[in-house]
């Protein structure tokens, strides 16, 4: 205020403040206080740095606008404990800017009549997906930007049951968000009656072992993809075969 005065100012305007307190320097606990035009502080400004190992607050050293980063005694960069997914250090550890919401549908059952009969492949299948997304996250390099998130359905072989499971998964799904992609399901016919629900929707399907041509139609179904081939090419591969070789 009495730089203001001083100045020839007659108000305390914000603005006349402002421009005031950038002209002046002081001595405070921490050193000279002195302003840059944007307002941050000029000079004097350090830090002493500190890394948690898990038991303590360890000192690693100290930084300061004039002489930088200066390490404490017998401490170096290896010795920092980076509180990161990785545990790289943060200048190397992109930040998760995007999640990815993954439905999957595996027939972990089989309705029997009334009996619900374990699936072995259906189980196997599901954790090897697991242990693959498990394994994407943990490798920043696979998808850098992206955490695969994941809810699992079980569809049981059978039709009427992936259809109430694929309806969940794109509404109601991941607190009310809707998956972004479903995953499976493992045959044709359960699989077709999911696309004909998730196509409604928008939502992608990913299947890794349906094989009917019919899911070729990309009118029928716009939003499919699988990682197997078709029976269509099956066929003419063993067509091939019997020509040629018999």
């Amino acid at each position: 205020a009495q730089k203001v005065l001083d100045d020839g100012g007659t108000s305390f305007g914000g603005a006349a403040l402002v421009e005031a307190l950038k002209d002046i320097s002081f001595e405070g606990v921490t050193g000279t206080v002195d302003f840059e035009d944007n307002g941050d502080r000029e000079i004097g400004a350090g830090f002493t740095i500190k890394n948690h190992d898990g038991d303590a607050f360890v000192d690693l050293g100290n930084w300061d606008q004039s002489t930088g980063l200066t390490y404490a005694s017998g401490v170096s960069v290896a010795d920092i404990v980076w509180p990161t997914r990785s545990g790289l250090k943060p200048s190397d550890t992109p930040l998760l800017t995007e999640v990815l919401k993954m439905g999957l549908l595996f027939p972990m059952y089989s309705l029997d009549g009334t009996e619900h009969v374990y699936s072995s492949s259906g189980h196997n299948n599901m954790v090897g997906a697991l242990m693959a997304i498990e394994e994407i996250n943990a490798n920043l390099d696979l998808l850098p930007n992206t955490k695969l998130t994941y809810e699992v359905y079980d569809t049981k072989h059978d039709p009427g049951t992936i259809i109430p499971n694929t309806f969940y998964l794109a509404t109601d799904s991941f607190n009310g968000k809707g998956a972004d992609v479903v995953v499976g399901g493992a045959y044709s016919g359960p699989t077709i009656a999911s696309h004909n629900v998730l196509k409604s929707f928008g939502t992608p399907q990913m299947s890794y072992s349906a094989t009917s041509p019919l899911l070729s139609d990309t009118k029928e179904y716009p939003y499919f993809l699988r990682t197997v081939p078709s029976d269509a090419f099956q066929g003419k591969a063993i067509a091939q075969f019997l020509k040629d070789d018999l």
